[in-house]
């Protein structure tokens, strides 16, 4: 075990970052270095939290690159995967983000789409 600030499972429960942590922790979130004092608390409370965690079928697990999430290995917390076609979908739309060529406001892609789509129309009623 390694150092730790808690002395018992009552005390890192008991302490003001935990709900929030928690929560975010159940809800699928990662907590990682920039997370700050979520983080701090995550570091000093695992000895702790690891067996607690345990009793609800999951595991608290800590990258090496600086991140702690919920691993569900029962049923006991909820778990929800993406399909294949989600997964995709939310690729595509991360993608187009990062690549800067869409704008972001929906808005503005939708006039766009619909300005491209009217001028592709009366350019081949001319017959360009």
């Amino acid at each position: 075990m390694t150092t730790s600030c808690f002395q018992s499972l009552e005390e890192a429960i008991s302490d003001e970052h935990f709900p929030e942590v928690d929560l975010a922790l159940r809800r699928g979130r990662h907590v990682g270095r920039d997370d700050g004092t979520a983080y701090d608390y995550l570091v000093d409370a695992l000895d702790h939290l690891e067996p607690f965690y345990r009793r609800f079928g999951c595991e608290l697990m800590q990258r090496a690159d600086g991140y702690f999430y919920l691993l569900p290995s029962g049923d006991r917390l909820g778990r929800r995967q993406l399909t294949a076609g989600e997964m995709l979908v939310g690729q595509t739309l991360a993608l187009m983000y990062l690549d800067g060529f869409y704008p972001v406001s929906t808005d503005r892609l939708v006039k766009g789409r619909l300005a491209a789509s009217s001028t592709a129309k009366r350019r081949s009623r001319a017959g360009l």
